[in-house]
């Protein structure tokens, strides 16, 4: 039987479960008679889903009839779904076993020995049918498998099929370049009526929406965030280039005016009310754009890929992942469940109950999504690339965020603000001997 135990725990309730540690009464593996003694987990999983993860739960425990599951909604803020996890990891407390980790966080859990080794459940062959780019950031130091992936999330380019149509374009854009051309006469064209539409709209406040912007516009053109020896490249040529793109967008008066302060529901809004030609945004952004009842021009939408540069186009990976407890009373069990919750059935139930992306190719032919949004998106789920696995990942991340603001905003040229980007973070890879 499952149970919904909470719809936010903020970080004073998990510190209250910090001096249960050990308090489970559950009993594994078998009875004297041979029969599986019942087992409780507990799910540590992300709220607002639509169902998603009771739906897996109910699929799970009717598999495996001796094993129970309740759920605990995290709060809807990803940082404080992090400080609710680690808090709770900090006490070795085993009130959790199973839980959703971003996809930034695996190296810091794995480096802290707060999650369990899950190898001993998965096949090489298994772990084959995952999108390769998904599994880079899942295995430890040692060789483990600490993650696997849940479900992804990739940036897409929404953009209006009505415009396009209007001035000529056979589909979208399908390099930076091309959509700045397009911007250009779409916007000329509109304003000659008397319409006042942006070309591009988009995140770009100060806050991870701009890390992962940014990000996608410098590997673009061939940049990485380090080279083999561990040394931070963001001022390459090719990270240049792919700045200067970014801010070509900006330079030519093709950005909504208020870009600089959005976060993901201000483009939204921008674009659903037909005040833009062209949004990045998720995948959840695109199905909102199709909805009438949020959105104006919901019969004129359509979704494609990200604009490739001169290396191809490349997607941040949102995604969130199963990772176990290593302080879990019921270790086996919890890797029976996080298993599933990586697997065909998992990815499944996630992504027609909350539009979720799979990280498995052939979920994505099932006919349960056939014609919807997930299915259309396959193509752009194997592109997406994970950010920079590490445990000061999100230092590095404010450093990408203050830096391209400058260069966004002109007070610094974009070969200045990326040698002072580098610069500062190889600064602190140096002092953490992060390389």
């Amino acid at each position: 039987m499952k149970r919904l135990l909470a719809t936010f725990l903020s970080a004073a309730m998990v510190a209250s479960l910090a001096g249960c540690a050990g308090s489970s009464d559950d009993t594994t593996g078998a009875s004297a008679d041979g029969e599986k003694e019942p087992v409780t987990l507990t799910f540590y999983a992300n709220p607002s889903d639509n169902g998603a993860a009771a739906k897996v739960v109910e699929g799970f425990e009717a598999e495996y009839d001796w094993i129970d599951v309740e759920i605990v909604e995290m709060p809807s803020g990803t940082d404080d779904r992090k400080t609710t996890l680690s808090t709770v990891f900090q006490a070795q407390d085993d009130s959790i076993d199973v839980c959703l980790i971003d996809c930034t966080w695996p190296d810091e859990f794995i480096g802290a020995g707060w999650l369990a080794d899950m190898s001993d459940v998965y096949t090489d062959e298994e772990l084959d049918e995952f999108i390769p780019s998904t599994m880079d950031i899942c295995y430890g130091d040692d060789g483990g498998l600490y993650a696997t992936p849940a479900y992804i999330n990739v940036g897409v380019l929404v953009y209006r099929t009505d415009l396009l149509e209007k001035y000529g374009y056979d589909g979208p854009a399908e390099t930076w370049d091309e959509l700045i051309e397009q911007c250009n006469t779409i916007v000329a064209g509109e304003a000659a009526e008397g319409n006042d539409i942006a070309g591009y709209t988009s995140a770009w406040k100060e806050f991870e929406g701009l890390t992962c912007c940014a990000l996608e516009f410098m590997w673009d053109y061939g940049a990485e965030f380090s080279d083999e020896d561990g040394n931070c490249t963001l001022d390459s040529a090719e990270a240049v280039e792919g700045l200067t793109a970014m801010k070509t967008l900006v330079d030519d008066g093709l950005v909504d005016a208020g870009i600089r302060s959005y976060v993901w529901t201000d483009s939204q809004a921008i674009f659903n009310s037909g005040g833009a030609v062209y949004m990045r945004d998720w995948p959840a952004a695109y199905q909102s754009a199709k909805d009438p009842e949020n959105s104006s021009v919901s019969d004129s939408v359509g979704v494609a890929a990200l604009p490739s540069g001169s290396d191809g186009t490349y997607t941040t990976n949102g995604g969130w992942y199963a990772a176990v407890s290593a302080y879990s009373s019921h270790p086996e069990e919890a890797k029976l469940f996080a298993k599933y919750l990586s697997g065909y059935d998992g990815m499944l139930a996630y992504a027609t109950e909350n539009g979720m992306l799979p990280a498995r190719l052939d979920v994505y032919e099932d006919e349960a999504l056939e014609g919807s949004a997930v299915a259309e998106l396959l193509p752009i789920a194997d592109t997406c690339k994970n950010r920079p696995s590490s445990a000061y990942y999100s230092e590095y991340s404010l450093i990408i965020q203050s830096s391209v603001a400058e260069i966004l905003d002109g007070t610094t040229d974009v070969e200045t603000g990326a040698a002072e980007m580098t610069e500062a973070i190889q600064q602190l890879m140096d002092e953490y001997g992060d390389s």
